[in-house]
């Protein structure tokens, strides 16, 4: 918990000491009641499997509901990059990637990270915290539809 709190505020100490007051405020302190307090979703699996079958509205839906949620997209965006790392690594057997995304291939992994790198670096000027994410996907998607057709 105090790790994902350092991450998170980035060595501000100002706002680790928020944090800490909004966890301990509400008494739990489990990795998954701090996940919820700070607005941190911790699976994207889902969110991955969608664009790994090439589903923009299930993939959109999630990003929806990470934002009824208050989520952090910023680390989502790290969560998904460190994910698509490991699968990238795991495509030249240096690490060790997950079966269910299995059907991406290095191409579509690569695509994804650069439209997820672009989507990180605009996160501070989008009046719409979800929104540089929602583009990706919309691009990444965009792209394997026309890859399909020809």
């Amino acid at each position: 918990s105090l790790d994902l709190i350092a991450h998170i505020a980035e060595g501000s100490f100002r706002d680790a000491a928020k944090m800490l007051e909004i966890v301990s405020l509400e008494g739990d302190t489990s990795p998954e009641a701090v996940q919820k307090s700070l607005g941190v979703t911790n699976d994207v699996n889902d969110l991955l499997i969608s664009l790994a079958t090439n589903n923009p509205t299930d993939a959109l839906t999630w990003v929806t509901k990470a934002a009824e949620q208050g989520s952090d997209f910023k680390f989502i965006i790290e969560q998904l990059l460190s994910v698509l790392h490991i699968e990238l690594l795991g495509k030249y057997k240096i690490e060790k990637g997950s079966p269910k995304l299995a059907s991406l291939t290095v191409k579509q992994i690569a695509l994804f990270i650069s439209l997820l790198q672009k989507a990180y670096g605009q996160l501070r000027i989008s009046p719409i915290t979800s929104l540089p994410l929602e583009i990706a996907i919309v691009e990444y998607c965009t792209q394997q539809e026309t890859n399909i057709k020809n």
